[in-house]
């Protein structure tokens, strides 16, 4: 695939960068993704042709997925931990903040495919249960063997290991609308849902 030749040009504020980077992105269509960026910062002269765009892929990459954010957050406290949406996120964090996040990580994917030159490497580890979810797999408990495994030895292998009908623990899974408003809850025993 060639390099498309359209451009669009993104002025962001380095102290205002989240906020401005989203600003400038987000009514952007599928086409305008694919298109070449150029990153002109405020008050900044660029060095060289492709200095900028580096630094805001870098930049943007670390703020978005920063657990101080709120937007992400990890099964632990430490720095190797893998990472997930943070389901008890701030009101104030809208769920189109997630969306710019995948739009993110796609053009990092796009750039990379297009030439070794052009690789951008996204910052961030994600849980097998959130990488699972985002390419539409079957999501098994499996999973939490390596996002969380104290976690899995201490809750998820007792309850395949012991007869749990009596408790009646059921997994609720909210789905929510482009509103943000919930829009229906999917129940499963927790029986049910490990044995699948």
């Amino acid at each position: 695939m060639k390099r498309p030749h359209s451009e669009v040009t993104l002025k962001v504020n380095r102290d205002a960068f989240l906020e401005s980077s989203l600003k400038a992105t987000w009514n952007f269509s599928i086409s305008d993704w694919s298109k070449n960026f150029e990153v002109v910062f405020q008050d900044e002269e660029a060095l060289d042709w492709e200095g900028p765009l580096r630094e805001w892929f870098e930049l943007i990459c670390k703020a978005l997925f920063d657990t101080t954010n709120q937007l992400f957050t990890r099964f632990s406290d430490t720095n190797q931990a893998l990472m997930h949406p943070n389901a008890n996120r701030p009101a104030h964090l809208l769920l189109k903040m997630y969306e710019s996040a995948g739009h993110l990580v796609g053009k990092c994917l796009y750039e990379s495919s297009l030439d070794e030159a052009c690789k951008q490497l996204v910052q961030a580890r994600f849980t097998h249960s959130f990488l699972a979810q985002i390419i539409v797999l079957c999501m098994r408990c499996k999973c939490f063997e390596t996002d969380d495994p104290e976690f899995y030895k201490s809750k998820v292998c007792f309850v395949l290991n012991n007869d749990m009908s009596e408790m009646e623990l059921v997994f609720a899974e909210e789905k929510f609308n482009k509103s943000d408003q919930l829009d229906k809850v999917r129940e499963d025993s927790l029986r049910d849902l490990l044995q699948k």
